[in-house]
């Protein structure tokens, strides 16, 4: 009699592991909101709510070709930077510790900061139901780009936010919105809407950098967003110097 609830607790425990090892990710996408896309809507939603939870395999499963994989090769490094980023941002914010430079330079570094969101549903295409375009519309944040051309002992190739599409794509709104194509695809006779962001090789490129030479800028922001839970900035000057420091120091 004894027997057979062991079996029954065996069989359980080899459950529970085979859905861990091999269906976790489903199961976790599934429980937090996320679902195949049936309109290019929740396309665009999916992939916003992914970025912005800085989950950027599941951005991937809702973008098609390259640009999908190398959201999902970046996935460890950008999550890992753009948290600690998120934590520094807010830190600035809440001290009332902003300055352009310190902002731009956080930002760009960003692999995909999350400022930005989706303005109206996306229109499908007249001529081919397949087809739609959506367009991304980017916060207002005061930024001075030229931040990179003020410092020569900063490594310049790491400041582009390299996993944002409207990097590569050509804007075809005025101000800061961008269009973002996207195509209903079939995977194994289930159809679902994507983000159909095209690849340049020379972004591919520049990923691959970023991915070969970020631990060095994520242990100084570690150290110093460990440092920030106990001390505290004097001044918007001693922020900016300490972060630039940051980035200087891991250029070495």
């Amino acid at each position: 009699m004894r027997v057979l609830p062991l079996v029954i607790i065996l069989a359980l425990i080899g459950a529970v592991g085979y859905v861990y090892f091999f269906h976790w990710d489903f199961v976790s996408r599934k429980v937090r909101g996320y679902a195949p896309a049936t309109t290019p809507d929740e396309a665009m939603n999916y992939f916003e709510k992914a970025i912005k939870e800085r989950d950027y395999k599941t951005a991937s499963l809702y973008c098609t070709g390259d640009y999908s994989e190398y959201l999902r090769k970046s996935d460890d490094a950008a999550r890992r930077v753009g948290r600690l980023m998120d934590r520094i941002m807010y830190y600035m914010k809440e001290q009332g510790l902003q300055r352009p430079t310190t902002v731009s330079a956080l930002y760009f570094f960003d692999a995909f900061p999350p400022y930005f969101s989706q303005k109206g549903a996306p229109t499908k295409n007249p001529k081919d139901d397949n087809t739609a375009t959506g367009v991304i519309e980017l916060d207002t944040i005061e930024l001075d780009p030229l931040f990179i051309a003020k410092d020569e002992n900063i490594n310049r190739n790491m400041f582009s936010t390299i996993l944002t599409p409207w990097v590569f794509l050509q804007p075809t709104f005025p101000g800061k919105q961008v269009a973002i194509p996207l195509k209903q695809v079939d995977e194994g006779g289930s159809k679902s809407w994507k983000l159909d962001i095209p690849l340049p090789p020379d972004r591919a490129a520049a990923i691959n950098y970023y991915l070969d030479n970020y631990k060095a800028y994520e242990t100084g922001f570690n150290q110093f967003s460990t440092f920030l839970t106990s001390e505290r900035m004097a001044s918007k000057q001693e922020m900016e110097g300490q972060v630039m420091k940051i980035f200087r120091d891991a250029k070495e």
